[in-house]
């Protein structure tokens, strides 16, 4: 029998150990996982305004996905700006979009910056 829905998790990694990293709710995924054939993008989100304006996050020139237990990186590519750059009306943030559609593995995975040693 095959199965129709081999779903990609993306887990938050709530209680995570100091050698993964710190996290923060600066990304924002499908916490409940993709099938392997959707598009799959993260929200990179640095509030300008309002009562989180001071949680300040850009990120890096790259990000990765990296499977869960392992860190093995399975993906990796530039955040792309959304609406150049200008601060979203609604949100008062910055927008980035990080398209890992590409990912078609099944597994559990997170969302890695490697430049601010952070996961998501």
């Amino acid at each position: 029998m095959r199965t129709l829905f081999s779903p990609i998790l993306f887990c938050l990694p709530f209680g995570l150990s100091a050698q993964l990293g710190t996290q923060t709710d600066r990304i924002a995924v499908d916490q409940f996982g993709y099938r392997t054939g959707d598009e799959k993008i993260a929200v990179i989100s640095d509030p300008q305004v309002g009562y989180n304006a001071a949680d300040n996050y850009a990120p890096g020139a790259t990000l990765e996905v990296r499977e869960w237990g392992t860190n093995t990186v399975l993906f990796s590519a530039t955040p792309a700006t959304w609406n150049g750059g200008q601060q979203h009306d609604q949100s008062g943030d910055v927008v980035w979009w990080f398209d890992f559609s590409t990912v078609t593995t099944a597994g559990s995975y997170y969302i890695h910056d490697p430049t601010k040693t952070a996961v998501w």
